[in-house]
């Protein structure tokens, strides 16, 4: 299977306005997203890595995440994305998140509908990573199975819950750099926090103008 990224139209129509105010908040041309423009979806100079942001296309829109599984060397057991680091074989950020959403849920490359790129966002390692925000059916999504070798399983939470409940902070610290607050969401027993995190806050704040004022502030 090839893993171009050809596919960035957004769906014929968006089954919800959160879909429609998303779309449009990203691609303005005074908006903080990176739109599907050339010019602007390579703001950093060098994106080491790539998340994929899956929203169903439905009346109440729903988000992948995805448990790591818990015998990873990195980020064992924590929640996040689908997405990994850039393969050369990668011509952009969308080729690499549609990649390794493939390998590690399944998710065929033509049935995610690419509708803008939020701004980058840096890993604990120092590599910049690019969250690419796709539409998906939400008949496609009893396709997805999770990888063995990386997801202990697949989470779909609503987008609603992200937008208008608040997270509270966790404090974060890498290697010499200065703590920082990072914002958390509680997941019943599982907590959303970290990059995962800061790239929810970017995406509320991008698309629906949510701003939590302490959001990658740093502790003094």
């Amino acid at each position: 299977m090839t893993y171009d990224a050809k596919h960035t139209n957004p769906p014929p129509c968006f089954n919800n306005e959160i879909l429609t105010k998303l779309y449009h908040a990203m691609n303005a041309d005074d908006g903080e997203g990176c739109c599907l423009d050339g010019h602007r979806q390579l703001r950093c100079q060098e994106i080491g890595a790539s998340v994929l942001v899956l929203l169903t296309n439905e009346s109440v829109p729903r988000m992948l995440l995805t448990k790591r599984s818990r015998h990873l060397k990195a980020h064992a057991g924590e929640i996040g994305f689908v997405g990994g680091k850039r393969d050369e074989s990668d011509a952009n950020a969308a080729q690499t998140a549609l990649r390794e959403a493939f390998e590690e849920v399944g998710l065929k490359t033509n049935h995610a509908h690419i509708i803008g790129y939020l701004p980058c966002q840096t890993a604990k390692s120092g590599v910049s990573v690019r969250p690419v925000v796709a539409v998906v059916e939400p008949s496609e999504v009893r396709h997805l199975v999770a990888s063995e070798l990386e997801i202990e399983r697949i989470i779909w939470e609503e987008l609603d819950q992200f937008i208008w409940t608040p997270p509270h902070e966790i404090i974060m610290c890498y290697d010499d750099q200065p703590p920082f607050a990072t914002p958390c969401w509680t997941l019943g027993a599982e907590m959303v926090w970290g990059l995962t995190g800061r790239i929810i806050a970017s995406l509320v704040k991008v698309g629906f103008g949510v701003k939590y004022d302490w959001y990658y502030r740093l502790v003094k």
